[in-house]
């Protein structure tokens, strides 16, 4: 997606990043992730619905983008509505707009208003990039009692959703390592130590001749294939390395 219009999609990139410096950085670095944070807020509650934001514009039609984002419905998603507010949370930020977007996320995970990629009825509610981001939102949720049951049902429901792979499988969806990049992330109870172990096989496997990974789906043109081959694998090296996995 090449939209020169700001977009949730790219704010969710950007608090994905600030949330790992966060983690790893010293207090000022946790400061300045949160001030950046801070600032993005008035244009997420901007294109906000009932608290909700989609994760995308319609506006990215007008530019180069990938086929996945022609046929979207634009309307609020816990993907990246839970993680947003998840990260917002971590970082001890406070804004309105947050409690409105917490509340819509509840709901969402409660089966009250629809937040699927699609307007269908709730039967599951998520796929696996959704589940990615209620897992970073009730790892932040304050309401511990509530909280705690959901996180164990979301690691139960993960085999079953579409875009998951369990164990490695040829093309796009996300694995284990997506949820747990690290032997300390709080998704690593969900999985089974064979389960990480191929996974880190697979993904060591995947590395090309010129040190890089591919990108497993299809860009829109070459620059973002540059763009996201750098992506990921910066990501890959990151966890193999976190597991100690060469």
């Amino acid at each position: 997606m090449l939209a020169p219009e700001s977009q949730p999609l790219g704010a969710d990139f950007a608090f994905g990043v600030l949330d790992e410096l966060a983690a790893a950085g010293s207090p000022e670095v946790r400061a300045g992730a949160a001030e950046s944070v801070e600032r993005t807020l008035p244009f997420l509650a901007s294109v906000a619905e009932n608290g909700g934001v989609p994760i995308v514009l319609p506006s990215i039609l007008d530019h180069p983008r990938a086929d996945h984002w022609n046929d979207r419905p634009y309307q609020p998603e816990l993907n990246p509505t839970a993680r947003l507010v998840g990260v917002a949370r971590a970082l001890g930020v406070e804004h309105p707009w947050l409690d409105q977007a917490a509340s819509f996320c509840r709901q969402a995970v409660a089966g009250k208003v629809d937040a699927s990629p699609s307007r269908s009825a709730h039967t599951e509610p998520y796929d696996a990039h959704n589940a990615r981001c209620v897992a970073r939102f009730l790892e932040t949720e304050p309401d511990r009692a509530w909280a705690e049951p959901a996180y164990r049902t979301l690691g139960e429901q993960l085999p079953k959703l579409p875009w998951f792979q369990a164990m490695p499988d040829e093309g796009y969806g996300l694995t284990p390592l997506h949820f747990a990049p690290a032997p300390d992330s709080p998704a690593r109870v969900f999985f089974e130590d064979k389960q990480l172990e191929a996974h880190l096989d697979a993904l060591a496997s995947q590395r090309q001749d010129d040190g890089g990974w591919p990108v497993t789906w299809e860009p829109p043109g070459p620059a973002s294939v540059l763009a996201w081959r750098g992506v990921w694998t910066l990501d890959a090296e990151r966890t193999l390395r976190a597991y100690g996995h060469s």
